[in-house]
């Protein structure tokens, strides 16, 4: 349990460090927004990669399948309800609006902190490789049918070693 824990900090660590980066952070959305581009599974997939260990393509489907469910179910709707009323709460004052936004905010991170913890626990299978972060992208890619392209995957992958 505590190696478990420790992998998951590690990775949370990593993942947020990384993201703090504007032009990940901003390259990250475009690609959510435009292609379907899951963010922790993706930063699931270049921290495999930063570390040379490629992710095996059993252990992907099963990152990916868990994910898209997690997305579906839970991230998309709060999702949607934080962009919903970041114009405004119906009958609420300006002050008291922000406030629950940024509270159903709080909701969206904890819940792909979730997501993130258990993806950190998914290694079996991995080898290691020259170009894995490339390698882990463009497989979470394939086997989620996401309209990423390959430029992207390169730009993002150029992004991170940069």
């Amino acid at each position: 349990m505590v190696a478990i824990q420790a992998e998951e900090e590690r990775f949370k660590a990593f993942a947020f460090n990384l993201y703090e980066d504007e032009a990940v952070r901003q390259l990250l959305l475009r690609l959510q927004d435009a292609h379907g581009l899951d963010v922790p599974l993706a930063l699931f997939c270049i921290w495999r990669g930063v570390e040379g260990r490629v992710v095996a393509q059993e252990t992907m489907r099963a990152a990916v399948t868990f994910s898209t469910r997690w997305r579906e179910s839970l991230t998309q709707p709060v999702r949607a309800l934080r962009r919903e009323w970041k114009g405004g709460v119906a009958g609420l004052p300006d002050d008291l609006s922000e406030r629950a936004r940024q509270h159903v905010a709080q909701a969206e991170i904890g819940i792909e902190e979730i997501q993130m913890a258990h993806l950190s626990a998914m290694q079996a299978g991995e080898y290691a490789a020259q170009d894995a972060v490339s390698e882990n992208l463009r497989l979470y890619v394939n086997l989620s049918g996401i309209s990423v392209t390959l430029g992207d995957i390169e730009v993002l992958s150029a992004t991170v070693k940069a």
